[in-house]
């Protein structure tokens, strides 16, 4: 991270704090610490969209310089890193609350699932089950508008590769597999 440091000098378009709070990532000497310094702004409110523009600001810099791979490798991580946290961090709670029954398995385990939403649902710091019901209808019909047009972009290329064959059969099982998670989602809350 130290190559990394040293190839950046100014950042455009970010406030001071928001370079302030980069550089205490960018800072870290290792990976382990550079999550926990991640975690602690989340938790502390401070990772901002300013602090994501800052590590955009040094990868574009780098670049410029005529940085090392290493360095632009490393730049590229810690943006992965931030922007992944940024995206959990301000997900909307329907599909937060979805990540979380589906690390539960709804298909596999729909009883770990139910008592889940048991615990969650018509809470007052949370929304009704009509709410969530009505989000993931939402989800299960924008995952069948873009199976849709998958398979209309799959019916252009004409004779597919056996790469692109490959894939093909991949993202078939993938969005399969995420589409019968919330199908199971969509039982157990008609059950509860």
């Amino acid at each position: 991270m130290k190559a990394a440091r040293d190839a950046i000098k100014t950042e455009d378009n970010t406030s001071a704090q928001d370079v302030s709070y980069f550089y205490e990532v960018l800072n870290s000497p290792s990976w382990e610490e550079a999550n926990e310094v991640v975690l602690r702004l989340v938790a502390e409110e401070k990772l901002t969209e300013g602090v994501l523009d800052a590590c955009w600001s040094a990868i574009e810099k780098s670049e410029q310089q005529g940085a090392g791979d290493e360095v632009k490798q490393t730049l590229q991580n810690l943006y992965q890193l931030l922007v992944e946290t940024y995206q959990q961090l301000h997900a909307p709670p329907a599909l937060r609350l979805i990540e979380e029954l589906n690390a539960l398995d709804p298909v596999g385990h729909p009883e770990e699932v139910k008592a889940r939403l048991a615990e969650v649902l018509d809470k007052p710091d949370f929304f009704s089950k009509d709410a969530f019901f009505a989000d993931v209808n939402v989800y299960l019909q924008a995952m069948s508008a873009q199976d849709s047009e998958f398979e209309e972009q799959v019916a252009q290329l004409g004779e597919p590769t056996v790469d692109q064959l490959v894939m093909i059969k991949q993202t078939r099982e993938m969005r399969g597999e995420a589409k019968a998670q919330m199908q199971a989602i969509h039982d157990i809350l008609v059950g509860i």
